[in-house]
């Protein structure tokens, strides 16, 4: 084959290969964002990811789908304590509710509670301080309680990132709920406005490999720190 040919062929290859990148990391516009109609409720013990009931649970972990892919590294990382994990894919805060309140509402709530929610709801675009306030109370009625912050980088506008962090800070602050920054800051240390390419996968919501084991650990820090 000619060098003529193999030149073009070399620089037909590198521009399909270009496109696919682009198509694969290309964040959602507002308008393509999924619209799902209300999730139905589910019960903390129907939702368990991993590790033991909630009512046997010394360390209780809920969220979303980002929670239900870290189940084992959460579980691993939190060895020695009961853990019970509950992650429910697709689930904003206000769906996520009920579950919560069976976890942490009831005489069997455990010692700790661990929250990591709200991907849904920046990515959706819904903006509702009720949900966000109803789930800090249920946690301020354990004995310690951590709110693990979303990234501000991501499939979303970063105003709105950071808009929901702040307004999970200060309602957290006001209800004595410990807040934990390592795991947006982590992601939000990547290059430009993209999350940290090694922590989350080419979708900029959900983690990779390296960024479930991390999200384990801060939590576990987290527990360690701010619960004992």
């Amino acid at each position: 084959m000619r060098p003529r040919t193999l030149a073009l062929l070399a620089l037909a290859a590198s521009v399909v290969a270009l496109v696919v990148v682009v198509l694969v990391v290309q964040p959602f516009d507002d308008e393509e964002r999924p619209d799902p109609d209300d999730l139905p409720p589910v019960s903390a013990a129907d939702g368990v990811s991993a590790g033991v009931a909630p009512a046997q649970a010394d360390v209780v972990v809920l969220g979303d789908s980002v929670t239900l892919q870290s189940a084992q590294e959460i579980v691993a990382a939190l060895g020695g304590r009961a853990v019970s994990v509950i992650g429910l894919s697709g689930y904003r805060i206000d769906e996520l509710l009920p579950t919560v309140e069976d976890a942490l509402g009831g005489e069997d709530r455990p010692a700790v509670a661990v929250v990591m929610a709200g991907y849904n709801d920046v990515w959706q675009g819904v903006e509702e301080d009720a949900p966000v306030d109803e789930v800090v109370d249920l946690m301020a009625g354990v004995d310690c309680a951590v709110w693990v912050l979303i990234p501000t980088e991501g499939a979303w506008d970063r105003e709105r990132g950071e808009a929901f962090d702040a307004r999970v800070r200060e309602t957290a602050g006001a209800a004595g709920v410990h807040v934990a920054t390592a795991w947006r800051d982590a992601v939000d240390a990547g290059a430009g406005d993209t999350p940290a390419a090694e922590l989350v996968a080419p979708d900029l919501v959900h983690p990779t490999v390296a960024g479930r084991q991390r999200i384990a650990e801060v939590m576990a820090a987290a527990v360690e720190r701010s619960c004992g």
